[in-house]
């Protein structure tokens, strides 16, 4: 009669990895420095708003600029965060007594991913208020576009923290992140 280790459920494991990822996020100072760059195109609009912007065109291109901006930065924050997970686990041996309990390594793979894009949409939705708010809107927009472009731009979180921690299993750290 040989007895089995108990199984750690799949969300259980989930919520666990997805934790220590965000305490990894709000260690990076790459966050802190994206949130800057956010905030100086705040000041910008904000000043812009109080000069007074009565062009339609230019309210929309701010507008634009802004969800530009934010799609950039989330997505490098995202795979910033994503290309170094695995790899720094394995140099800090911190990965052994994860892979020691009962988790298959194709769900700490899976988990890691789902984490990172967590992560993306977290900052991006931040981001995104950031950047939506002080833009003066000229113009009517559609509503369902935009929850259309924001789904998308989840979709391409996922995306590429699946693709830089499916390479950071296979390349190296600086060809990775290339």
């Amino acid at each position: 009669c040989a007895m089995s280790a108990p199984s750690v459920s799949s969300w259980r494991s989930l919520t666990l990895i997805t934790r220590g990822v965000f305490i990894e996020l709000a260690r990076k100072k790459d966050a802190y420095v994206l949130m800057i760059f956010m905030l100086i195109f705040v000041a910008g609009m904000l000043a812009a708003k109080a000069v007074g912007i009565d062009s339609p065109s230019t309210g929309t291109f701010l507008l634009n600029l802004g969800i530009s901006l934010v799609y950039l930065f989330a997505h490098t924050l995202t795979l910033l965060l994503a290309f170094n997970q695995i790899p720094r686990e394995l140099e800090h041996r911190s990965i052994y007594p994860l892979l020691a309990r009962p988790l298959s390594r194709s769900m700490y793979v899976f988990s890691k991913c789902v984490a990172c894009a967590l992560c993306g949409m977290l900052v991006y939705v931040i981001l995104f208020v950031l950047g939506w708010l002080p833009v003066p809107k000229l113009e009517s927009y559609h509503v369902s576009t935009l929850f259309q472009m924001i789904a998308l731009h989840f979709g391409s979180l996922f995306m590429i923290s699946a693709l830089a921690v499916a390479c950071s299993l296979f390349l190296a750290r600086g060809v990775n992140l290339v």
